[in-house]
């Protein structure tokens, strides 16, 4: 997943030889990722929507964007003066989608004054959490979490090389 200024992705690839898979997914279709340490997976890490879809040498792969993705076409036309960060970022989620929760969202301390028009909904955002100090991100729910920078503290989750890391490009 991304955070503020980014859109979290994601990419697989399958064979198909016996082009069993050829018409399973198409584009829009919103892909759910669950993952946990045990036989079943039953906790949701993350959601997407799928962008592109390719054919070639009996395998198909599948790209796409985290479902954040909704918001990259939607610009902002919205006043406010002297509000609440928090506010200002439930307001525009409100009042662009049905389809996001912003239960996560905390309360920040900063008020600001902004006159929006036609600003991408993301660049809006990366305003909000410059001038509060604070992080945004879409949880794979589809709901907002708005939290200070150096506030949450992963207790949980872990890389551990020989466990569970994969690879690492570019390091």
């Amino acid at each position: 997943d991304g955070v503020t200024d980014t859109i979290g992705r994601f990419e697989f690839e399958i064979w198909n030889p016996t082009e069993a898979y050829t018409d399973a997914w198409v584009v829009n279709n919103i892909v759910k990722y669950y993952c946990d340490y045990a036989t079943s997976a039953t906790t949701l890490r993350f959601a997407g929507k799928i962008e592109k879809i390719s054919h070639y040498n009996n395998k198909i792969r599948v790209k796409g964007r985290a479902i954040g993705l909704d918001f990259l076409s939607v610009n902002v036309t919205k006043s406010y003066t002297s509000q609440e960060c928090s506010a200002i970022l439930t307001g525009i989620v409100e009042a662009y989608s049905t389809d996001f929760t912003t239960t996560n969202v905390d309360l920040s301390t900063t008020t600001m004054t902004v006159n929006w028009y036609e600003k991408n909904f993301w660049e809006c955002v990366e305003e909000i959490c410059t001038a509060s100090g604070f992080f945004c991100y879409v949880d794979a729910n589809s709901d907002f979490h708005f939290k200070l920078k150096g506030s949450v503290t992963n207790t949980d989750e872990a890389i551990v090389h020989g466990s569970n890391l994969i690879s690492v490009d570019d390091f």
